[in-house]
């Protein structure tokens, strides 16, 4: 999970990793204790839009998500190892349009003030996705980047200093 990632890297962050997949949080659970960040990090099972609480949304700073965006019109032509090793779950949007979780994520982001930066990963071709995050969060300074072959992948949102 990206969560572990950033908390190695950021040792003053407390992080809460979110996946509906158990197998997914234990997984993280084990790469946790292996990095020693176990004192840090906690796992909770369901989308981070179910934790979400409006005591929780005061408080969080950095959202970093790679919801699943793939259409449902396009996954069967995704490269084999990617369907063979990923969770259908984990990549399916929950729309046919492909923009289900950045919704979401754009109707909670709402409600988290306290958000600096939100990093997304999107498909190659869901560039407006930054575009529903400035509607949602317009404080916010929002870029999209490429990847190495050109392609839009990540959406950053950024408070200003």
């Amino acid at each position: 999970m990206l969560g572990l990632s950033v908390a190695h890297e950021l040792p003053q962050l407390s992080v809460v990793g979110c996946d509906i997949s158990p197998a997914a949080l234990m997984l993280f659970s084990e790469n946790a204790a292996a990095l020693g960040l176990l004192g840090r990090v906690s796992a909770v099972r369901g989308s981070f839009l179910d934790w979400l609480g409006r005591e929780a949304a005061g408080r969080i700073e950095y959202i970093i998500s790679n919801p699943p965006y793939v259409r449902p019109d396009v996954y069967a032509t995704l490269a084999p190892e990617i369907i063979r090793y990923e969770p259908r779950t984990a990549l399916l949007s929950p729309t046919p349009d492909g923009l289900g979780a950045y919704r979401s994520i754009a109707d909670a982001l709402r409600l988290m003030h306290a958000v600096r930066l939100v990093g997304l990963e999107i498909g190659y071709d869901q560039a407006e996705v930054v575009h529903l995050m400035r509607e949602s969060r317009p404080d916010l300074i929002w870029r999209v980047h490429n990847d190495y072959s050109g392609h839009p992948r990540i959406v950053i949102g950024e408070a200003d200093g």
